[in-house]
């Protein structure tokens, strides 16, 4: 007999000793969504929505058609170690880029935390630089991968955020005062200073963890 997405669900949760609470807060939903996932159809529970079976199945470190294809979690767990990582959506009306030909990118979470520490697949989302402002750090057209688990500035370092619905990737460092300065690497921007009572506008969408650059050979 088949097994249910909220067997599946209980049961990864069991083996991977994590709890209701640790998927809810890795995807963004609330603990009684997940609770809900968790009970049988006929006993008032629900499916998840298609969008987020990646979510799930790549905070377990697996692939979403094993999550919903596949009977025995165990067959679930080895069938592949693989988690899709997709695009964050923004506005780029003023980018130079062309259109990308990359939809998403598939890792291996087990390695991704063996070489990031700390950072869930689930949580790692890309965006194209599409600006010169942080050469030589990231250069324009650069796959820039995004914790998207942090959505405050949390310590100095680079994120990605809006801000006066413009799009912004940028160095930002905390200043005592509760202000922001944020920084372009390419020294042909000037630095320029978020006051304290201007941060309520922002939204941060993440924080930069690495990037990758394709060069094209002739």
């Amino acid at each position: 007999m088949a097994k249910s997405t909220a067997q599946k669900i209980n049961e990864l949760l069991n083996l991977q000793d994590k709890s209701k609470a640790d998927l809810a807060r890795a995807i963004g939903v609330s603990n009684q969504t997940v609770t809900l996932w968790c009970k049988e159809l006929d006993q008032g529970g629900s499916e998840p929505k298609k969008d987020k079976m990646i979510p799930i199945a790549a905070f377990f470190g697996v692939s979403p058609l094993a999550l919903i294809a596949l009977d025995d979690v165990g067959e679930i767990q080895s069938s592949t170690d693989k988690a899709e990582i997709l695009r964050i959506e923004l506005d780029e009306s003023n980018s130079k880029l062309k259109p990308s030909f990359i939809k998403s990118f598939i890792v291996t979470p087990s390695l991704l935390s063996q070489e990031i520490p700390g950072v869930n697949a689930a949580s790692i989302r890309y965006v194209l630089a599409f600006d010169d402002s942080m050469a030589e750090t990231i250069n324009i057209g650069e796959t820039v991968f995004v914790d998207t688990g942090i959505n405050d500035v949390i310590s100095d370092g680079i994120y990605v955020f809006t801000m006066n619905k413009q799009s912004f990737i940028k160095r930002l460092q905390r200043i005592p005062d509760g202000s922001l300065l944020m920084i372009s690497d390419n020294k042909q921007y000037e630095p320029f200073t978020i006051p304290s009572s201007e941060r309520a506008s922002m939204k941060v969408i993440g924080k930069v963890i690495t990037s990758l650059s394709l060069k094209r050979i002739q």
